[in-house]
Protein backbone atom coordinates (compact mmCIF):
# COMPACT_ATOMS: atom_id res chain seq x y z
CA UNK A 1 0.00 0.00 0.00
CA UNK A 2 1.46 3.50 -1.17
CA UNK A 3 1.61 6.25 1.64
CA UNK A 4 -0.80 8.72 1.41
CA UNK A 5 -0.35 11.51 -0.14
CA UNK A 6 -0.52 15.42 1.47
CA UNK A 7 -0.98 18.80 0.08
CA UNK A 8 0.37 21.85 1.89
CA UNK A 9 -1.74 22.63 5.15
CA UNK A 10 -3.11 19.48 5.16
CA UNK A 11 -3.57 16.83 8.14
CA UNK A 12 -3.88 13.20 8.59
CA UNK A 13 -4.42 11.12 12.26
CA UNK A 14 -1.71 8.35 12.86
CA UNK A 15 -2.86 5.19 13.94
CA UNK A 16 -2.90 4.92 17.54
CA UNK A 17 -1.18 2.03 18.18
CA UNK A 18 1.77 3.49 17.02
CA UNK A 19 4.94 3.93 19.22
CA UNK A 20 7.42 5.21 16.81
CA UNK A 21 8.09 7.22 13.70
CA UNK A 22 10.68 8.20 11.38
CA UNK A 23 10.17 11.43 10.19
CA UNK A 24 12.80 11.38 6.64
CA UNK A 25 13.85 14.19 4.37
CA UNK A 26 14.76 13.19 0.20
CA UNK A 27 15.10 14.92 -2.93
CA UNK A 28 15.84 14.02 -6.37
CA UNK A 29 18.27 17.13 -7.38
CA UNK A 30 21.51 15.21 -5.10
CA UNK A 31 21.88 17.71 -2.10
CA UNK A 32 22.70 16.03 1.01
CA UNK A 33 19.86 17.18 3.28
CA UNK A 34 20.31 17.97 6.92
CA UNK A 35 17.08 17.08 8.90
CA UNK A 36 16.94 18.60 12.46
CA UNK A 37 14.22 18.31 15.04
CA UNK A 38 12.45 20.44 17.88
CA UNK A 39 10.54 19.45 20.87
CA UNK A 40 8.39 22.41 21.36
CA UNK A 41 5.45 23.23 23.94
CA UNK A 42 2.02 25.07 23.26
CA UNK A 43 3.64 28.41 23.27
CA UNK A 44 5.31 27.26 20.14
CA UNK A 45 9.19 27.33 21.66
CA UNK A 46 11.74 24.82 22.98
CA UNK A 47 12.12 24.46 26.22
CA UNK A 48 15.75 25.09 26.07
CA UNK A 49 18.38 24.46 23.58
CA UNK A 50 18.60 20.89 24.43
CA UNK A 51 15.13 20.35 22.39
CA UNK A 52 16.43 21.08 19.27
CA UNK A 53 17.71 17.68 18.00
CA UNK A 54 20.43 16.97 15.26
CA UNK A 55 23.82 15.56 13.97
CA UNK A 56 25.82 17.18 16.11
CA UNK A 57 22.92 16.51 19.53
CA UNK A 58 21.17 13.29 18.36
CA UNK A 59 19.15 12.83 21.26
CA UNK A 60 16.82 14.50 23.51
CA UNK A 61 17.45 14.02 26.68
CA UNK A 62 14.91 11.57 27.72
CA UNK A 63 15.67 9.33 24.57
CA UNK A 64 12.03 10.07 23.05
CA UNK A 65 13.25 12.30 19.89
CA UNK A 66 16.36 10.98 17.84
CA UNK A 67 18.47 11.94 14.87
CA UNK A 68 19.91 8.98 13.22
CA UNK A 69 21.02 8.91 8.84
CA UNK A 70 18.08 7.60 8.14
CA UNK A 71 15.83 11.05 9.54
CA UNK A 72 14.18 12.18 12.44
CA UNK A 73 12.88 8.82 14.94
CA UNK A 74 10.03 10.28 17.38
CA UNK A 75 8.86 7.51 19.91
CA UNK A 76 5.33 9.03 20.37
CA UNK A 77 4.62 7.00 23.90
CA UNK A 78 8.17 8.73 25.09
CA UNK A 79 7.01 12.19 24.58
CA UNK A 80 6.89 14.48 27.75
CA UNK A 81 3.38 15.65 28.21
CA UNK A 82 4.25 19.36 28.13
CA UNK A 83 5.44 18.98 24.39
CA UNK A 84 2.70 20.02 22.44
CA UNK A 85 4.39 19.50 19.21
CA UNK A 86 7.45 18.26 16.95
CA UNK A 87 8.69 20.44 13.89
CA UNK A 88 10.81 19.05 11.50
CA UNK A 89 13.06 20.84 9.43
CA UNK A 90 15.68 20.97 6.81
CA UNK A 91 18.77 22.97 5.25
CA UNK A 92 20.88 22.18 2.12
CA UNK A 93 24.22 23.59 3.06
CA UNK A 94 22.35 26.81 3.22
CA UNK A 95 21.99 26.53 -0.57
CA UNK A 96 18.48 28.08 -1.67
CA UNK A 97 15.49 25.57 -1.80
CA UNK A 98 15.01 26.87 -5.28
CA UNK A 99 18.03 24.79 -6.43
CA UNK A 100 16.59 21.96 -4.59
CA UNK A 101 13.90 19.90 -6.96
CA UNK A 102 11.80 16.81 -5.67
CA UNK A 103 12.06 17.90 -1.84
CA UNK A 104 9.92 15.71 0.42
CA UNK A 105 9.02 14.65 3.55
CA UNK A 106 8.10 10.83 4.39
CA UNK A 107 6.31 9.57 7.76
CA UNK A 108 6.83 5.53 8.22
CA UNK A 109 6.78 3.39 10.90
CA UNK A 110 8.74 -0.44 10.92
CA UNK A 111 9.76 0.17 7.25
CA UNK A 112 5.85 0.99 6.04
CA UNK A 113 5.49 4.69 4.26
CA UNK A 114 2.30 5.93 6.11
CA UNK A 115 2.13 9.76 5.02
CA UNK A 116 4.20 11.84 2.01
CA UNK A 117 4.50 15.45 1.33
CA UNK A 118 5.66 16.74 -1.66
CA UNK A 119 7.04 20.34 -1.15
CA UNK A 120 6.17 22.77 -3.33
CA UNK A 121 9.07 24.97 -5.06
CA UNK A 122 10.21 27.63 -2.51
CA UNK A 123 12.53 30.80 -3.92
CA UNK A 124 15.57 32.05 -1.70
CA UNK A 125 14.76 30.39 1.52
CA UNK A 126 17.20 28.47 2.72
CA UNK A 127 15.51 26.57 5.45
CA UNK A 128 12.33 24.78 5.35
CA UNK A 129 9.72 23.20 8.05
CA UNK A 130 8.41 20.55 6.40
CA UNK A 131 6.00 19.50 8.22
CA UNK A 132 5.08 18.82 12.22
CA UNK A 133 3.69 16.02 14.58
CA UNK A 134 1.04 17.61 17.22
CA UNK A 135 -1.40 16.30 19.89
CA UNK A 136 -4.96 16.31 19.46
CA UNK A 137 -7.13 14.79 21.92
CA UNK A 138 -4.69 12.42 23.34
CA UNK A 139 -4.10 11.17 19.75
CA UNK A 140 -0.76 11.96 17.10
CA UNK A 141 -1.47 13.87 13.56
CA UNK A 142 0.63 15.34 11.24
CA UNK A 143 0.55 18.62 9.08
CA UNK A 144 2.24 19.06 6.19
CA UNK A 145 3.69 23.00 6.46
CA UNK A 146 6.29 23.83 3.66
CA UNK A 147 7.35 27.11 5.29
CA UNK A 148 10.83 28.79 4.73
CA UNK A 149 12.99 30.84 6.13
CA UNK A 150 15.11 33.20 3.84
CA UNK A 151 17.57 33.72 7.04
CA UNK A 152 18.39 30.19 6.92
CA UNK A 153 18.59 27.81 10.43
CA UNK A 154 19.64 30.93 12.24
CA UNK A 155 15.90 32.27 11.91
CA UNK A 156 14.52 29.13 12.03
CA UNK A 157 16.28 28.93 14.92
CA UNK A 158 15.54 31.80 16.49
CA UNK A 159 11.96 31.68 15.94
CA UNK A 160 11.82 28.41 17.79
CA UNK A 161 13.51 29.86 21.09
CA UNK A 162 16.96 28.32 20.07
CA UNK A 163 19.29 31.01 21.77
CA UNK A 164 21.83 31.93 18.40
CA UNK A 165 24.86 34.45 19.76
CA UNK A 166 25.23 37.60 17.88
CA UNK A 167 28.02 37.51 15.18
CA UNK A 168 28.38 40.88 13.58
CA UNK A 169 29.17 39.44 9.95
CA UNK A 170 26.41 39.23 7.27
CA UNK A 171 24.10 36.38 6.56
CA UNK A 172 26.25 35.13 9.86
CA UNK A 173 25.72 31.39 10.24
CA UNK A 174 24.06 30.12 13.21
CA UNK A 175 26.94 29.68 15.85
CA UNK A 176 27.89 25.78 15.72
CA UNK A 177 27.09 24.74 19.42
CA UNK A 178 23.65 25.58 18.90
CA UNK A 179 22.60 25.13 15.24
CA UNK A 180 25.03 24.14 12.89
CA UNK A 181 27.29 20.97 14.00
CA UNK A 182 30.82 21.96 14.56
CA UNK A 183 31.95 18.95 12.51
CA UNK A 184 29.58 18.14 10.07
CA UNK A 185 31.03 14.31 9.87
CA UNK A 186 28.84 12.00 8.06
CA UNK A 187 26.70 14.93 6.13
CA UNK A 188 30.55 16.12 4.91
CA UNK A 189 31.01 12.71 3.82
CA UNK A 190 27.79 12.63 2.08
CA UNK A 191 27.94 16.03 0.24
CA UNK A 192 31.66 14.96 -1.29
CA UNK A 193 30.44 11.08 -2.27
CA UNK A 194 27.23 13.24 -4.06
CA UNK A 195 29.41 14.96 -5.76
CA UNK A 196 32.57 12.66 -6.48
CA UNK A 197 30.62 9.13 -6.48
CA UNK A 198 26.82 9.38 -6.31
CA UNK A 199 26.21 5.45 -7.21
CA UNK A 200 27.53 5.26 -3.62
CA UNK A 201 25.31 7.46 -1.35
CA UNK A 202 23.34 5.11 -0.24
CA UNK A 203 26.07 2.74 0.36
CA UNK A 204 27.68 5.26 2.32
CA UNK A 205 24.56 6.15 4.22
CA UNK A 206 23.75 2.15 5.15
CA UNK A 207 27.33 1.56 6.33
CA UNK A 208 27.01 4.60 8.58
CA UNK A 209 23.51 3.19 10.16
CA UNK A 210 25.45 0.16 11.04
CA UNK A 211 28.33 1.63 12.55
CA UNK A 212 26.48 3.82 14.45
CA UNK A 213 24.46 0.58 16.07
CA UNK A 214 27.80 -0.99 18.00
CA UNK A 215 29.15 2.35 18.44
CA UNK A 216 32.12 2.57 15.96
CA UNK A 217 30.82 5.38 14.21
CA UNK A 218 33.43 7.73 15.44
CA UNK A 219 35.83 4.72 15.62
CA UNK A 220 39.29 4.92 12.94
CA UNK A 221 41.18 2.37 10.85
CA UNK A 222 43.23 1.56 8.03
CA UNK A 223 41.10 -0.23 5.67
CA UNK A 224 42.26 -3.21 3.51
CA UNK A 225 40.37 -5.16 0.60
CA UNK A 226 41.65 -8.45 -1.09
CA UNK A 227 39.94 -9.60 -3.85
CA UNK A 228 40.22 -13.52 -4.72
CA UNK A 229 41.47 -13.71 -8.49
CA UNK A 230 41.38 -17.21 -8.60
CA UNK A 231 40.19 -18.71 -12.03
CA UNK A 232 36.72 -19.80 -10.16
CA UNK A 233 35.97 -15.61 -9.82
CA UNK A 234 35.28 -15.05 -13.51
CA UNK A 235 31.50 -15.55 -13.31
CA UNK A 236 31.62 -12.93 -10.17
CA UNK A 237 33.95 -10.51 -12.16
CA UNK A 238 31.57 -10.35 -15.40
CA UNK A 239 28.33 -9.73 -13.56
CA UNK A 240 30.19 -7.31 -11.79
CA UNK A 241 29.39 -8.62 -8.47
CA UNK A 242 32.77 -7.92 -7.11
CA UNK A 243 32.62 -4.63 -8.35
CA UNK A 244 30.06 -4.11 -5.56
CA UNK A 245 31.07 -5.87 -3.11
CA UNK A 246 34.35 -3.31 -3.78
CA UNK A 247 32.30 -0.40 -3.57
CA UNK A 248 30.29 -1.64 -0.56
CA UNK A 249 33.97 -1.79 1.15
CA UNK A 250 35.16 1.53 0.07
CA UNK A 251 32.27 2.72 1.43
CA UNK A 252 32.74 1.58 5.08
CA UNK A 253 36.50 2.18 4.36
CA UNK A 254 35.11 6.55 3.66
CA UNK A 255 33.93 6.57 7.59
CA UNK A 256 36.80 5.27 9.54
CA UNK A 257 40.20 5.90 7.09
CA UNK A 258 41.25 9.20 7.10
CA UNK A 259 42.61 9.18 3.52
CA UNK A 260 39.00 8.05 2.07
CA UNK A 261 40.63 5.51 0.22
CA UNK A 262 40.89 1.42 0.41
CA UNK A 263 44.13 -0.30 -0.45
CA UNK A 264 43.95 -3.36 -2.31
CA UNK A 265 45.26 -6.74 -2.84
CA UNK A 266 44.72 -9.61 -4.95
CA UNK A 267 44.80 -13.48 -3.66
CA UNK A 268 45.51 -15.72 -6.26
CA UNK A 269 48.52 -17.52 -7.48
CA UNK A 270 50.54 -14.83 -6.15
CA UNK A 271 49.85 -11.55 -4.42
CA UNK A 272 49.45 -8.10 -5.61
CA UNK A 273 48.86 -4.90 -4.13
CA UNK A 274 46.57 -3.22 -7.06
CA UNK A 275 46.84 0.71 -5.31
CA UNK A 276 44.30 2.43 -3.98
CA UNK A 277 41.10 2.81 -4.81
CA UNK A 278 38.94 5.95 -3.73
CA UNK A 279 35.72 8.18 -4.64
CA UNK A 280 37.96 9.46 -7.72
CA UNK A 281 38.66 5.68 -9.47
CA UNK A 282 35.59 3.98 -7.70
CA UNK A 283 33.62 3.45 -10.53
CA UNK A 284 36.33 1.53 -12.83
CA UNK A 285 38.59 0.90 -10.47
CA UNK A 286 38.78 -3.27 -11.51
CA UNK A 287 39.03 -2.33 -15.87
CA UNK A 288 41.81 -0.02 -14.31
CA UNK A 289 43.64 -2.51 -12.23
CA UNK A 290 43.31 -5.03 -15.17
CA UNK A 291 42.36 -8.18 -13.43
CA UNK A 292 43.68 -11.29 -14.77
CA UNK A 293 42.55 -14.42 -13.07
CA UNK A 294 44.95 -17.34 -12.20
CA UNK A 295 45.36 -20.68 -10.63
CA UNK A 296 45.78 -21.07 -7.06
CA UNK A 297 44.32 -19.00 -4.03
CA UNK A 298 46.75 -18.33 -2.01
CA UNK A 299 45.99 -17.04 1.15
CA UNK A 300 48.95 -16.58 3.33
CA UNK A 301 50.86 -14.90 0.12
CA UNK A 302 48.11 -12.47 0.74
CA UNK A 303 48.68 -12.04 4.25
CA UNK A 304 52.13 -11.86 4.11
CA UNK A 305 51.84 -8.80 1.68
CA UNK A 306 49.04 -7.16 3.93
CA UNK A 307 51.22 -7.52 7.33
CA UNK A 308 54.46 -5.91 5.64
CA UNK A 309 52.55 -2.74 4.08
CA UNK A 310 50.93 -1.78 7.26
CA UNK A 311 53.57 -3.05 10.29
CA UNK A 312 56.82 -3.78 7.67
CA UNK A 313 57.27 -7.01 8.85
CA UNK A 314 55.29 -10.48 8.41
CA UNK A 315 57.27 -12.64 10.53
CA UNK A 316 56.09 -15.26 13.31
CA UNK A 317 55.36 -13.33 16.56
CA UNK A 318 54.97 -14.49 20.18
CA UNK A 319 54.54 -11.19 21.87
CA UNK A 320 51.75 -8.19 21.30
CA UNK A 321 53.32 -5.60 18.54
CA UNK A 322 53.49 -1.86 19.70
CA UNK A 323 49.54 -0.34 20.00
CA UNK A 324 48.60 1.13 16.49
CA UNK A 325 45.25 2.19 14.68
CA UNK A 326 43.41 -1.16 13.86
CA UNK A 327 43.66 -2.64 10.32
CA UNK A 328 40.39 -3.93 9.45
CA UNK A 329 40.66 -6.60 6.01
CA UNK A 330 37.67 -7.28 4.32
CA UNK A 331 38.64 -10.74 2.42
CA UNK A 332 36.80 -11.32 -0.84
CA UNK A 333 36.85 -15.08 -1.81
CA UNK A 334 34.44 -18.03 -3.21
CA UNK A 335 36.42 -20.80 -1.48
CA UNK A 336 39.40 -22.02 0.54
CA UNK A 337 43.05 -21.81 0.49
CA UNK A 338 45.59 -23.55 -1.57
CA UNK A 339 48.00 -22.92 0.89
CA UNK A 340 46.81 -23.83 4.19
CA UNK A 341 50.17 -23.99 6.39
CA UNK A 342 51.08 -20.69 5.44
CA UNK A 343 47.70 -19.24 6.19
CA UNK A 344 47.46 -20.77 9.54
CA UNK A 345 50.47 -19.29 10.15
CA UNK A 346 49.89 -16.24 9.13
CA UNK A 347 46.60 -15.94 11.45
CA UNK A 348 48.65 -16.62 13.96
CA UNK A 349 51.18 -14.34 14.16
CA UNK A 350 48.66 -11.58 13.28
CA UNK A 351 46.80 -12.03 15.90
CA UNK A 352 49.49 -10.01 17.60
CA UNK A 353 48.76 -7.28 16.16
CA UNK A 354 46.31 -4.60 15.33
CA UNK A 355 45.20 -6.57 12.50
CA UNK A 356 41.47 -8.35 11.98
CA UNK A 357 40.69 -10.77 8.91
CA UNK A 358 36.85 -9.96 7.84
CA UNK A 359 36.31 -13.01 4.88
CA UNK A 360 33.57 -12.75 2.58
CA UNK A 361 32.43 -15.83 1.22
CA UNK A 362 31.01 -15.23 -2.16
CA UNK A 363 29.20 -16.83 -5.26
CA UNK A 364 26.49 -20.09 -4.93
CA UNK A 365 27.69 -23.41 -4.61
CA UNK A 366 26.34 -23.70 -8.30
CA UNK A 367 28.26 -20.89 -9.62
CA UNK A 368 31.26 -22.16 -7.31
CA UNK A 369 31.28 -25.73 -8.73
CA UNK A 370 30.53 -24.15 -12.28
CA UNK A 371 34.00 -22.26 -11.72
CA UNK A 372 35.60 -25.66 -10.61
CA UNK A 373 34.60 -27.49 -13.83
CA UNK A 374 36.15 -24.69 -16.15
CA UNK A 375 39.10 -24.46 -14.05
CA UNK A 376 39.57 -28.07 -13.71
CA UNK A 377 37.96 -29.46 -17.32
CA UNK A 378 38.22 -26.17 -19.37
CA UNK A 379 39.90 -26.03 -22.76
CA UNK A 380 42.84 -23.84 -20.85
CA UNK A 381 42.47 -26.17 -17.81
CA UNK A 382 45.52 -28.35 -16.99
CA UNK A 383 43.50 -31.59 -17.74
CA UNK A 384 41.95 -29.89 -21.09
CA UNK A 385 43.15 -33.29 -23.04
CA UNK A 386 41.59 -35.93 -21.09
CA UNK A 387 38.49 -33.99 -20.25
CA UNK A 388 37.07 -35.75 -23.05
CA UNK A 389 37.34 -39.35 -21.28
CA UNK A 390 36.27 -38.34 -17.78
CA UNK A 391 32.41 -39.24 -17.50
CA UNK A 392 30.61 -35.97 -16.64
CA UNK A 393 29.09 -37.01 -13.27
CA UNK A 394 32.39 -37.79 -12.19
CA UNK A 395 33.37 -34.01 -13.24
CA UNK A 396 30.60 -33.03 -11.41
CA UNK A 397 31.37 -34.78 -8.19
CA UNK A 398 35.19 -34.08 -7.83
CA UNK A 399 33.64 -30.10 -8.77
CA UNK A 400 31.33 -30.84 -5.68
CA UNK A 401 34.13 -32.39 -3.46
CA UNK A 402 36.36 -29.22 -4.08
CA UNK A 403 33.51 -26.89 -3.05
CA UNK A 404 32.92 -28.42 0.17
CA UNK A 405 36.75 -28.76 0.97
CA UNK A 406 36.72 -25.15 0.06
CA UNK A 407 34.55 -24.66 2.67
CA UNK A 408 35.68 -27.07 5.57
CA UNK A 409 38.68 -25.15 5.05
CA UNK A 410 37.19 -21.68 5.94
CA UNK A 411 35.13 -23.54 8.78
CA UNK A 412 38.93 -24.92 10.08
CA UNK A 413 40.86 -21.57 9.88
CA UNK A 414 38.37 -19.88 11.50
CA UNK A 415 39.03 -21.70 14.83
CA UNK A 416 42.37 -21.83 14.41
CA UNK A 417 43.69 -22.42 18.05
CA UNK A 418 47.20 -20.87 19.52
CA UNK A 419 46.00 -17.19 18.80
CA UNK A 420 46.39 -14.03 20.81
CA UNK A 421 42.95 -12.78 20.36
CA UNK A 422 40.31 -13.98 18.20
CA UNK A 423 41.37 -11.61 14.70
CA UNK A 424 38.95 -13.61 12.12
CA UNK A 425 35.51 -13.81 10.85
CA UNK A 426 33.92 -15.00 7.79
CA UNK A 427 30.37 -14.36 6.66
CA UNK A 428 28.30 -15.59 3.42
CA UNK A 429 27.00 -13.60 0.86
CA UNK A 430 26.88 -15.36 -2.50
CA UNK A 431 25.55 -12.11 -4.66
CA UNK A 432 25.26 -8.25 -3.81
CA UNK A 433 21.33 -9.11 -3.92
CA UNK A 434 21.79 -11.59 -1.47
CA UNK A 435 22.09 -9.73 1.25
CA UNK A 436 20.30 -6.49 1.79
CA UNK A 437 23.32 -3.55 2.10
CA UNK A 438 22.61 -2.49 5.61
CA UNK A 439 21.96 -6.57 6.63
CA UNK A 440 25.31 -7.16 5.03
CA UNK A 441 27.44 -4.57 6.91
CA UNK A 442 26.13 -5.80 10.23
CA UNK A 443 27.41 -8.77 9.72
CA UNK A 444 30.94 -7.64 8.56
CA UNK A 445 30.83 -5.91 11.61
CA UNK A 446 29.36 -8.11 14.34
CA UNK A 447 33.12 -10.04 14.96
CA UNK A 448 35.10 -6.49 14.55
CA UNK A 449 33.30 -4.70 17.04
CA UNK A 450 34.07 -7.69 19.93
CA UNK A 451 37.55 -7.47 18.67
CA UNK A 452 38.19 -4.09 19.11
CA UNK A 453 36.83 -4.26 22.12
CA UNK A 454 39.50 -6.97 23.03
CA UNK A 455 41.81 -5.66 21.22
CA UNK A 456 42.01 -1.63 23.24
CA UNK A 457 42.19 -3.86 26.84
CA UNK A 458 44.38 -6.04 25.64
CA UNK A 459 46.61 -2.77 24.56
CA UNK A 460 47.12 -3.71 20.87
CA UNK A 461 44.73 -0.96 19.67
CA UNK A 462 45.81 3.07 20.83
CA UNK A 463 42.87 4.96 21.99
Amino acid sequence: MSAAALTKGGNAPLDAGLSAVLLSAHCDSGHVLDVSGLLLGADGKVRSDADFIFYNAPSSADGSLTWSAEGITARLDAIPAEIDRIAITVSADEAPFREVSGLRIVVSSAGTDLLRFDVPASADETAVLLGELYRRGGDWKFRAVGQGWASGLAGLATDFGITVDDDPAPAAAPPAAAVVPAQRGALDLEKKVAAQAPQLLNLVKAARISLEKRSLADETARVALVLDVSASMAELFSTGAVQEFAERALALALQWDDDGEVDVFTVGAAARGLGAMGLANARDFLGIAGMTLEAGTNWGSTMVAVRQHYFGTSGPRTAPAAPEAPVYVLFVTDGGTTDPQQTVEQLVASSYEPLFWQMLIVGTVEMQVRSVLVANFGPNSPNAAIAAHIPEEQKLTIARQAVEGSMATIRSIDTVPGRYLDNHGFVAAPTPAAMPDEALYDALLERYAVWLKQARTQGLVTG
